[in-house]
């Protein structure tokens, strides 16, 4: 007999996250996500997936200048966001094709997670002007 649907098939396995379509619970690294959305920040959330654990007050510091010593973006993925403006890309694509130039040099995923926010909002601004 040929058993059709998806019932009991597992797609993937994590240690970061556990769906619960039945009950409607989307749970994060131990926390439900509307609790973690309500609580963390974007760094704290990193941080969080990166080390199993929210940061402490020190470690969430350090982290934070760590990411903001890296938010300047390359000469080539303004190059890229303005040529993405001007074809019309949405934001969604160009975000992708910026971290790749991004990840091209070889940057650390620090340096890629702190430039998505500063891809986004130079996207947002170039879209302005054009």
């Amino acid at each position: 007999m040929v058993q059709s649907g998806l019932e009991g098939v597992v797609a993937a396995t994590t240690r970061l996250s556990d769906v619960d379509g039945e009950r409607g619970e989307l749970i994060i690294a131990g926390f439900p996500v509307a609790e973690l959305a309500a609580r963390a920040s974007f760094e704290e959330t990193t941080w969080l997936l990166w080390h199993d654990a929210l940061p402490t007050a020190a470690e969430l510091s350090a982290f934070r200048r760590e990411l903001a010593d890296e938010r300047d973006l390359p000469a080539a993925t303004m190059t890229l966001l303005r040529e993405a403006v001007r074809a019309g890309a949405d934001a969604m694509d160009a975000l992708r094709m910026a971290v790749d130039t991004v990840s091209i040099a070889g940057r650390s995923a620090t340096a890629i997670v702190a430039r998505c926010p500063t891809i986004i909002a130079a996207f947002w601004r170039l879209g302005r002007r054009e």
